[in-house]
Formats: structure tokens, C-alpha cells, sequence
């Protein structure tokens, strides 16, 4: 919640913002993921691989289409 204050008092004395503990930890988790994907892809490493799976139609028994997880 510092930061807010901070940012607050810098852009104008008469605002505020409102910043729960709640939200500021969910922000620095996907921070977080994202600065982990990044440094993965950047390093080409081999922990980064895609996923599919199936998507059968109940109907026909048959594949449908296919998620990729």
C-alpha cells in the first residue's frame, strides 16, 4: 500500500488510490509467472512445451477438437 501512497503524492497531492493487501499480492504472483515465462523463453530452455488435450464429442465418440493446456 506504500506505493500507492508514493504514486499518489507524486502525480497529484489531492488524489488517492485505494490498494487492498488482496490485490497487491495477486499482482506480484502474476508478476511473478510472467517474469518466470519470460526468463524461459529468453533462455530457449526446454521447460516450455505445449500440451493438448483432446476434446472428444460424446455423440460420435470422435475427437472434436483439442485444448491446449
Amino acid at each position: 500500500m506504500y506505493r500507492a501512497k508514493e504514486k499518489s503524492r507524486k502525480e497529484n497531492k489531492s488524489s488517492f488510490i485505494f490498494v487492498s493487501e488482496d490485490l497487491e499480492k495477486r499482482i506480484k504472483e502474476k508478476l511473478e509467472v510472467e517474469r518466470e515465462l519470460r526468463e524461459v523463453l529468453k533462455n530457449k530452455k526446454e521447460e516450455f512445451s505445449v500440451l493438448y488435450q483432446p476434446i472428444y464429442n460424446l455423440k460420435t465418440m470422435e475427437i472434436s477438437k483439442l485444448e491446449a493446456l
